[in-house]
C-alpha cells in the first residue's frame, strides 16, 4: 500500500514536470539584441543596454512598438514625434489621469467606447470658441449632471447649464 501510494506521488510530480517544461517549451522567449534586425536595434538603441535585462512581456511590447514605428510614413513618424514631446511635457499626474482614464475607456463594451469616441470627434470638429463654451459649462457642472450627459440622458449641446450644487 504505501508503495502505491509512493508510486502515485512520483508518477504526480514527473507529469507536473513534464507539463511545466511542455508550457516552457510552448511559451516564445522574447529575442536577445544579437537577434533583433538592424532597422528595430536603430529604433530600440535607447534601451539596448537594459535588453538583456529586460522581461520578455516588456521586451515583446518593445518589438511591438518598434515595428509599429517602422510601419508608419515619414508623415506619420513626424506627428509621433510631436505626440511624444507634447506627452513628456504633461506632468507625471496628467499622464497618470490620462492612463487611468484610457484603462477606464478600454475596460468597456466596444459599442460604448464607439460611442465616446463618436462624441469626442463631433467635440472636435466644433469650432474652438464652441469648444471652450463646452469646457466651461463641463466644469461648472455637478457630478449628477456629469454623470447626466455621460449616459446619454442630456445632449451634448444643451442650453441651459447644470450647476454643481
Amino acid at each position: 500500500m504505501a508503495m502505491c501510494r509512493t508510486s502515485k506521488l512520483i508518477l504526480i510530480c514527473l507529469l507536473a514536470s513534464l507539463w511545466l517544461g511542455l508550457r516552457a517549451e510552448a511559451a516564445p522567449a522574447a529575442p536577445a539584441w544579437a537577434q533583433l534586425t538592424p532597422a528595430q536595434r536603430q529604433v530600440l538603441k535607447s534601451v539596448r543596454g537594459d535588453w538583456e535585462s529586460l522581461a520578455p512581456a516588456r521586451r515583446e511590447q518593445y518589438l511591438r512598438g518598434a515595428d509599429r514605428w517602422l510601419s508608419l510614413n515619414p508623415q506619420e513618424r513626424e506627428r509621433a514625434r510631436q505626440r511624444f514631446g507634447a506627452w513628456r511635457q504633461f506632468p507625471r499626474e496628467k499622464r497618470e489621469l490620462i492612463r487611468k482614464n484610457l484603462a477606464q475607456l478600454r475596460s468597456l463594451p466596444p459599442e460604448e467606447q464607439d460611442a465616446i469616441r463618436q462624441r469626442f470627434a463631433e467635440f472636435a470638429r466644433m469650432p474652438e470658441q464652441e469648444q471652450r463654451r463646452l469646457r466651461e459649462q463641463w466644469q461648472s457642472m455637478s457630478p449628477e449632471a456629469r454623470q447626466s450627459l455621460l449616459s446619454g440622458r442630456r445632449s451634448l449641446n444643451f442650453r441651459r447649464p447644470l450647476l454643481r450644487r
